[in-house]
């Protein structure tokens, strides 16, 4: 594969929606609109939806200046790269930590805030070749019934995605250890409970 770049990407993703490529993000063309349009947004999904190793940062946050007005002592803002907390404390289940997100904060009891997350990677050259192949069928997901209005090839690369993100994320995960996935199993699994289920089992503990 050739180096990766955003350009590269959608013109992957308008291979496989029969549209013409384009030469940059910036293209006035009707391909190069679209693609400028959803290729940002199409990145950070998939940035959320696999914790993908080389977005993945750890960080110690001081607390802001400003303390919350009841329940918690400290507030901590989240970084602006922020896409998605893994974890908080040390402990991967949370167990040792008592914080609550509002907003752009993170409300807690600790003097430091240990926080693991996804970040928001722009730059290309941090994106594996399966993560790449995996954001373009995204993307002309996306675009495709805008360029062609064609319902069966929608349906196709939508399937085809959902078999290579299975894929990518497997291959992503073996890098991790037992204890990793274990964490992020366990996240997952949060993310899926109806609100008032997570809200139970967060006060059964």
């Amino acid at each position: 594969m050739s180096a990766i770049t955003s350009t590269l990407i959608c013109n992957m993703a308008l291979t496989h929606v029969g549209g013409k490529s384009i030469t940059s993000l910036s293209d006035t063309s009707t391909e190069g609109q679209i693609c400028n349009l959803n290729y940002a947004s199409a990145r950070d999904s998939l940035l959320c939806w696999i914790p993908w190793n080389d977005a993945i940062k750890r960080v110690s946050i001081a607390a802001d200046a400003v303390a919350p007005a009841f329940d918690y002592s400290r507030r901590f803002l989240v970084p602006g790269d922020c896409l998605r907390i893994l974890q908080v404390g040390e402990d991967p289940d949370f167990h040792d930590s008592d914080h609550r997100r509002e907003g752009n904060y993170i409300l807690s009891e600790d003097l430091t805030l240990k926080l693991v997350y996804v970040s928001q990677v722009q730059d290309t050259s941090l994106f594996t070749p399966l993560f790449a192949e995996t954001l373009s069928l995204y993307l002309a997901w996306r675009i495709s019934f805008k360029l062609n209005q064609n319902l069966a090839l929608r349906k196709q690369l939508w399937d085809d995605f959902m078999a290579i993100k299975a894929i990518a994320g497997s291959v992503d995960g073996k890098e991790d250890s037992l204890r990793v996935l274990r964490s992020t199993l366990f996240t997952d699994a949060r993310d899926t409970f109806p609100r008032g289920i997570q809200d139970r089992s967060d006060r059964d503990r």
